[in-house]
């Protein structure tokens, strides 16, 4: 089957090739010229074998014979080539060209030793030569394109681009590749241009008319953009994505409020993306994060809730309600919609460390390692999520595992020096619960030798050494640096309040958990101010502290006995 194939490639290929055999009965060929045919056969059909030295040596015989043979030229251009010889290839096939010069095979073939070395001008100089050959094929064209692109020649680019439309016509791949071009080269106007092409050619379609309107806004031209959309509602009265993108070009200056309840209708139209519906409504959840505005947070929700209840099984609605709950203190409900978020679709990395960091936040640690798990299983080269498991199983006291978690981390975490310091804190504090003072220890210093004045690192490592030393001039110090930098978030104070405890300073450990319960009262807060208060001598103050404790699901074990041991007194 094979020789059977060969057999019928090589007689089309005897057909096609330019020899000095006449067909069809004319002048019989000489005796010389057949000998010359059946080499240039034999040739052939060694290289459709992969046999290159062979037909190298045929067609090099039929030169030796007929130096102006240009189908010999041509392929034994072809075999060097194929041998890795390319510059003699590119010897021959210049001389099959000088011989036959509108050969389009044969330019074809220098060009391609050309790209195929790398010298694509040379190349392009070919498909000039090409196109103004054939300038009914396609493919030169298409090729002149690519390797304008490839060395950036812009402006050559676009006049072989108005050839190929002139043979073509107005497509979509032309004019794409046209208006990418001219809005790289900063030309906008001109871009525009491009893309009304494509309206004007195909004056109903609504999605080209969306894509002029989408550039022309984003280029500044708001009353071209504006337009479009009329257009489109010309064409389409019901269009709600037009109708949403002129209500935004249209709005009161300032009347965000307005505006939200306006396009209220939009939202609830399962009929419209919801990509287009999210991408009006994420600037103002990005402002809304900035300033906090309560109106605003209460009309973005009331929007969002109905943008679920819409697309009650795309991730994208839960996410962003996910992220306005949580900028309006709505914490345990934030966690709900990240939870559904990443239940349909856990493949977007940022709604996981939302939730995860939510849950650190409102130590929720059981669901905390179990949701970190399932993060790790479609994120496996995140180090935050093996950080953020090995806090929550340090929090649970499961202090092997936490190491596993968050040597992991620390592999991972590369050049994040944040991320780094904060693995290193946890790791010294759980170095610390296992008993080994040095790891511990070599923990924090390496968090301080990357920031001295890492506030977490200075109240952990003061932690961890006011629990081993009763009177720890080391813990202290680290302590003051940390007051005298100001500001700190609650979980500092939380640690100082417990530091100062340690060190039996009470009233300093009373003024810091104080800080704590003022701004994020939860139950362990409470016993540890009840602690601090009896050492102080007020005994009912720290009963009703305790008790506030065990309201809040604080689960020292000795809670209750503290109450009864000292209600009594």
């Amino acid at each position: 089957m094979q020789f059977r194939t060969i057999s019928v490639f090589l007689l089309t290929w005897v057909m096609l090739c330019s020899t000095s055999i006449i067909l069809f009965g004319q002048t019989r060929p000489s005796s010389e010229q057949v000998a010359i045919e059946r080499k240039l056969i034999d040739g052939k059909k060694y290289t459709i074998l992969g046999e290159w030295d062979k037909a190298e040596a045929l067609f090099r015989a039929v030169l030796s014979e007929d130096v102006q043979n240009s189908v010999a030229c041509y392929e034994l251009s072809r075999t060097l080539s194929a041998s890795g010889k390319d510059s003699e290839a590119l010897t021959y096939i210049q001389k099959a060209i000088r011989i036959d010069p509108e050969n389009e095979w044969y330019l074809l073939m220098e060009a391609d030793i050309h790209e195929k070395t790398g010298d694509l001008h040379a190349t392009m100089a070919l498909y000039d030569r090409l196109i103004a050959l054939r300038p009914d094929k396609g493919y030169f064209y298409e090729m002149q394109i690519s390797l304008c692109k490839k060395t950036g020649e812009q402006e050559r680019l676009l006049k072989v681009l108005d050839g190929y439309e002139e043979l073509r016509g107005v497509n979509e791949s032309i004019t794409r590749t046209r208006f990418e071009t001219l809005d790289a080269m900063g030309r906008t106007g001109e871009a525009l241009a491009a893309l009304q092409k494509l309206t004007d050619a195909f004056p109903f379609n609504t999605d080209y008319k969306f894509l002029c309107a989408s550039y022309a806004k984003k280029t500044g031209q708001e009353e071209k953009a504006k337009q479009y959309y009329r257009d489109i509602l010309a064409i389409d009265p019901e269009n709600s994505r037009a109708k949403l993108a002129m209500a935004s070009s249209e709005k009161l200056e300032g009347d965000d409020i307005g505006y939200l309840q306006s396009i209220k209708p939009v939202i609830t139209n399962p009929g419209v993306e919801i990509d287009v519906k999210l991408r009006e409504l994420i600037p103002y959840v990005v402002d809304l994060s900035t300033t906090r505005d309560s109106v605003m947070g209460q009309t973005l929700l009331d929007l969002i809730q109905h943008l679920v209840k819409t697309h009650p099984k795309e991730a994208k609605s839960y996410a962003i309600q996910g992220d306005v709950l949580s900028i309006l203190g709505y914490e345990k409900e934030a966690i709900d919609s990240y939870t559904q978020s990443t239940a349909l679709n856990g493949n977007v990395y940022a709604v996981w460390e939302q939730l995860l960091t939510l849950l650190m936040k409102t130590r929720s640690y059981d669901e905390l390692i179990k949701q970190t798990q399932l993060a790790i299983d479609n994120f496996p080269n995140q180090g935050y999520l093996y950080y953020a498991a090995g806090f929550g199983m340090y929090k649970k006291e499961q202090y092997n595992n936490a190491l596993d978690m968050l040597n992991e981390a620390l592999i991972m975490t590369g050049r994040n020096a944040v991320q780094k310091i904060s693995v290193y804190n946890i790791l010294g504090l759980v170095y610390d619960e296992l008993g080994d003072l040095e790891k511990s220890s070599l923990a924090f210093e390496s968090a301080l030798s990357i920031d001295p004045k890492s506030a977490e690192t200075l109240a952990h490592y003061s932690l961890m050494l006011s629990r081993r030393i009763a009177a720890s001039e080391k813990a202290m110090d680290m302590t003051q640096k940390v007051i005298n930098q100001g500001n700190q978030p609650t979980m500092i104070h939380e640690i100082l309040a417990q530091v100062f405890y340690n060190q039996k300073k009470y009233k300093e450990a009373y003024s810091s958990i104080q800080q704590v319960l003022q701004a994020d009262p939860y139950g362990d807060a409470y016993n540890l101010a009840g602690d601090i208060l009896i050492k102080l001598g007020n005994t009912e103050e720290a009963v009703e502290m305790w008790q506030m404790a065990l309201d809040n699901g604080c689960t020292d074990t000795q809670l209750k006995s503290k109450i009864a041991d000292h209600k009594s007194q």
